[in-house]
């Protein structure tokens, strides 16, 4: 990683920190009913119910996300696999389909 991605995500992440604990101290005095179906939670501060919701949806976000996240590493194990086969057999001097049918068409 560059010095300048890093310095980048770096004052990106401090930017949000700060933006978040702005957010916490401006809406400290604010509570809001939280109803949740079957039971209500009263007077719960609103940085709480927007911070809880955040972990919650990142949460989900990753619930939902790691199955196509195991699907992709499982396709790439394959081509990495199949990659090195090519690999090996072009270093052995074996004869590959695409070499095959080259040799097969010219003649």
């Amino acid at each position: 990683m560059s010095k300048k991605t890093l310095v980048t995500r770096v004052l990106g992440g401090a930017v949000g920190v700060i933006a978040l604990g702005w957010f916490a101290y401006a809406n400290l005095g604010e509570a809001v009913d939280l109803r949740l179906g079957l039971f209500t939670l009263r007077d719960v501060p609103l940085p709480v119910v927007v911070y809880g919701a955040l972990v919650a949806g990142m949460l989900a976000m990753l619930g939902l996300g790691l199955r196509a996240d195991l699907r992709t590493r499982q396709a790439l194990e394959r081509y990495d696999k199949i990659a090195g086969e090519l690999r090996d057999a072009v270093q052995s001097g074996e004869p590959t389909a695409e070499r095959e049918e080259q040799r097969t068409s010219s003649t």
